[in-house]
């Protein structure tokens, strides 16, 4: 069973991050080599913030590597869930997230890396969205890999909050890079653009 709250704040510059704390419960301990194996081991359909609707989630390991989910134009229309979320309201009951407002999303895609697997260079970044869907407005190189995340940015009582960047969740929580708030994650959603 996973339990989900929002609840822990951890400062970023001037703004809190807003982190969604699991616990699992589980009979079996691992060993420490079944360990290694699921540092790539991810639950199908499982991300960390806000869920994407377009372009679709991946597979983070599916049978061929990284899966990158084509996209129908070089300037493709994003779409995510909205925030707060169901588990977000809930989260909201409880008081954590009284004085909700001025809710607005950041977007941020990246090339891929010659070695697939981490961003290379972002490409481009925009914050400040009011909706939960928007189309780029400059064209993406045709034919090329990328990476994008969302988060959702807003206010608590006054106070600036912004939640995780968006991303594909790994299996088992403990496994997760320390450093995931400095450097681009390897974990972001996946695409690739139409040749022409």
């Amino acid at each position: 069973m996973i339990v989900s709250a929002w609840g822990r704040a951890e400062s970023v510059g001037k703004v809190k991050t807003m982190r969604a704390h699991q616990a699992k419960k589980s009979r079996v301990r691992l060993w420490p080599l079944a360990q290694l194996v699921l540092l790539g081991a991810c639950a199908p359909g499982a991300v960390i913030g806000l869920r994407p609707e377009y372009p679709p989630i991946g597979q983070l390991f599916g049978k061929t590597g990284y899966d990158f989910v084509a996209v129908d134009s070089l300037q493709p229309t994003f779409r995510w869930e909205a925030f707060p979320r169901k588990q977000d309201l809930a989260a909201a009951k409880e008081g954590v997230l009284g004085g909700l407002t001025a809710v607005t999303y950041d977007l941020q895609i990246w090339r891929a890396g010659y070695t697939v697997q981490y961003p290379a260079e972002r490409v481009y970044a925009k914050q400040g969205l009011a909706e939960t869907s928007y189309r780029i407005e400059l064209p993406l190189a045709p034919a090329t890999r990328y990476s994008w995340t969302v988060r959702a940015r807003f206010l608590v009582n006054g106070e600036p909050r912004v939640t995780e960047w968006s991303m594909y969740e790994w299996e088992d929580a403990r496994l997760r890079h320390p450093f995931e708030e400095l450097f681009p994650s390897p974990r972001y959603f996946r695409f690739i653009t139409p040749a022409q």
